[in-house]
């Protein structure tokens, strides 16, 4: 049974490059330039999502097409050499036999010209093996008469690149860089109308425009673009792409990055988080919020929902992990008394989004009254949890202790 995907899936994944590279032909050319020339190598820089990955794709299906040329593309990720050998077993067509070794495979492919691709380097170049690697690859091209073209894609700068790179590696490879550069926001505009057009869907000018503009605004992620685009498509069921369409896409995606950020927290960190956005929500000018108010709210989900909470040492390391990584904003500590200390937080996040994608992972962002988020901020005062009886239920269980006299 064969399962079709939509166009739109294909079109807007990262796997897809375009018949027509739009904005990078002149790196796309200096590329090509260097066909033959294999005294040459290159590091390609440049931020996140600015159109490396595609170039070098584009560059890769074109030198296939080309005799005497072959060439690898190997994928971001810690584990190198299955990279390699998966990259391996893509071009030659074939799974790898059984203890065959990776270098004696390479060893088979055919053409004098060998291009490799190594993606991602960001943390590959900082490992010990990736020198030793480029080495060993270097020297097995030299052995069978082969000519290595290498190019690394990197987000980090050249120079930094280079300080990792061993002498006698730097000596055989000669790198030059080449740097990427931003999209700006009509160069968004024009490839998000090239993806669409390609699909064929009709949309709104103004749709577009406000995809671009949202982008270009906050990260200048084009791959967020692309996100935006498919939860348009699946708001749309294959109608025109609106701009009311397009701001809930834009609304289901925020929900959706929030969820995966909160996926790598752990559960009590998600519990401030809760805490911090039911304090925050409600501040009408500036959600300034105290520490103690989330503490006291923290307290009292941890109660309703049946998990013990955290003791003050813990709880001011989590507040302290939280800060660092940008989810609360210290702004002054307070001082009170013979009870110690009171930090003030600015909740700089979206809480309506941040509660929306955790009532999605399953908790209970609208279950506790607002009575009772009320008594837990003013008196800081802890609640019984709902299965525990009410004091009235309780006074026919009480029994009376014996009292003993001496």
């Amino acid at each position: 049974m064969t399962i079709t995907r939509p166009l739109w899936v294909e079109i807007l994944s990262d796997e897809y490059v375009p018949k027509q590279l739009m904005f990078r032909d002149k790196e796309l050319q200096i590329l090509r330039e260097s066909v033959e020339d294999f005294w040459t190598n290159y590091y390609i820089e440049g931020p996140k999502s600015s159109g490396k990955t595609v170039t070098v794709k584009k560059f890769i299906e074109e030198t296939q097409q080309l005799q005497e040329h072959s060439a690898l593309y190997i994928g971001g990720g810690r584990a190198l050499m299955h990279n390699f050998e998966v990259a391996l077993e893509t071009a030659l067509g074939r799974k790898l036999k059984f203890r065959e070794h990776a270098f004696d495979a390479f060893q088979r492919l055919e053409g004098e010209h060998i291009h490799l691709v190594i993606d991602d380097i960001n943390k590959l170049f900082q490992m010990p093996s990736f020198n030793n690697f480029l080495h060993s690859v270097f020297e097995c091209c030299l052995e069978n008469h082969k000519h290595l073209h290498l190019i690394c894609v990197g987000t980090i700068a050249f120079p930094q690149f280079m300080k990792r790179i061993r002498d006698d590696v730097e000596s055989r490879y000669h790198f030059r860089p080449i740097i990427f550069q931003f999209y700006d926001a009509p160069e968004i505009e024009a490839i998000i109308k090239q993806r669409l057009e390609i699909i064929g869907v009709p949309y709104d000018k103004e749709a577009t425009a406000f995809i671009s503009a949202k982008i270009k605004r906050l990260v200048t992620d084009l791959r967020l673009g692309f996100d935006i685009l498919m939860n348009a498509f699946k708001i749309a069921n294959d109608q025109r792409i609106t701009m009311a369409i397009m701001e809930q896409a834009w609304e289901r995606t925020k929900v959706d990055y929030w969820i995966l950020q909160l996926r790598q927290l752990d559960e009590h960190s998600k519990m401030l988080i809760l805490a911090a956005c039911i304090a925050a929500k409600d501040k009408e000018t500036e959600p300034i919020i105290s520490g103690q108010e989330i503490v006291a709210i923290y307290r009292n989900l941890c109660y309703w929902d049946g998990v013990e909470p955290l003791y003050k040492q813990r709880l001011t390391f989590l507040f302290k992990k939280l800060a660092k990584n940008d989810w609360l904003t210290e702004v002054e500590q307070l001082s009170r008394g013979r009870h110690g200390w009171d930090v003030v937080y600015r909740f700089e996040m979206n809480a309506e989004t941040i509660l929306a994608a955790l009532k999605e992972m399953g908790y209970a962002t609208s279950e506790m009254p607002k009575e009772d988020v009320a008594t837990a901020t003013d008196k800081q005062t802890k609640l019984p949890s709902p299965e525990t009886p009410s004091t009235s239920e309780k006074k026919d269980e009480i029994r009376k202790l014996p009292t003993y006299v001496s």
